[in-house]
């Protein structure tokens, strides 16, 4: 399973613009958000799954920061991570997140921020993603932070019982993704990492798109597409009006 991933991947470098998105609304949501989570002011960030380096060159030029490494496990990605960077403040390695304390030993220094954007749940085993985490954990600064951006197989499910009721289809993670289970990141005891918080900052967008503009097209039997007006829509509204469907989340932990 895993070449096959990373074949997926190695062939999303060469032909996707977004390589870890369909959606070109969703990735510029994620990037600011987590953006809004990083001050103005120098710091060392690690992006663990960087793909093709889009956060990194995004976040140095709103953040002046002393060191960003991003890291991913297809050559090709980090290939064309390279080709684009343009700031000696940025570097890129291949390595898989799997053995990410092979990068410690390495380094001489800790990272203030870590970052994953939807890479976590591209390993298909749940006790491998929380030990992932944890190891994580080990790479940080003092009050260093974790900040995990993935999707919620919780609210996910939340999402598809509405569908349900409407005669919508189910909907599925892709077949190389394993989503987070809130529950399962709330229980875990880290031995390197706390749980602050887990911010829901695409609900109303996810019940927007995913059950009213998915029946609207359903009965006007139109295809969906990423840019359809309600979807915009769902944008601009308030993230909290409607709660329990932010599929996508961000999971801030900081070192104990």
């Amino acid at each position: 399973m895993k070449k096959n991933s990373l074949n997926f991947w190695s062939s999303r470098a060469k032909h996707k613009v977004i390589a870890g998105s369909n959606d070109p609304y969703l990735d510029i949501c994620e990037t600011n958000m987590l953006i809004s989570f990083i001050p103005k002011r120098k710091k060392k960030i690690l992006d663990v799954g960087c793909g093709t380096g889009s956060f990194l060159q995004k976040l140095v030029k709103k953040n002046k920061l002393v060191k960003c490494i991003g890291i991913d496990f297809s050559k090709e990605m980090i290939s064309v991570a390279n080709k684009k960077n343009k700031d000696n403040s940025i570097n890129y390695h291949t390595l898989d997140m799997r053995n990410i304390l092979e990068l410690k030993k390495k380094l001489d220094f800790k990272f203030d921020y870590i970052i994953t954007k939807r890479s976590i749940i591209n390993i298909l085993s749940k006790n491998v993603q929380l030990k992932i985490l944890d190891n994580l954990g080990k790479l940080l600064n003092k009050n260093g932070k974790i900040l995990s951006c993935e999707c919620s197989i919780t609210d996910q499910n939340n999402i598809n019982q509405h569908r349900i009721k409407f005669g919508l289809n189910k909907i599925y993670p892709p077949w190389h993704n394993l989503y987070f289970s809130d529950n399962v990141i709330k229980k875990k005891k880290f031995k390197n990492i706390k749980l602050v918080n887990i911010h829901d900052f695409t609900s109303t967008f996810y019940f927007v798109s995913r059950v009213i503009n998915a029946l609207i097209n359903k009965q006007n039997k139109s295809k969906l597409h990423y840019s359809d007006k309600l979807n915009l829509i769902g944008w601009k509204l308030d993230q909290s009006l409607i709660k329990g469907f932010s599929q996508t989340k961000i999971y801030e932990f900081k070192k104990k």
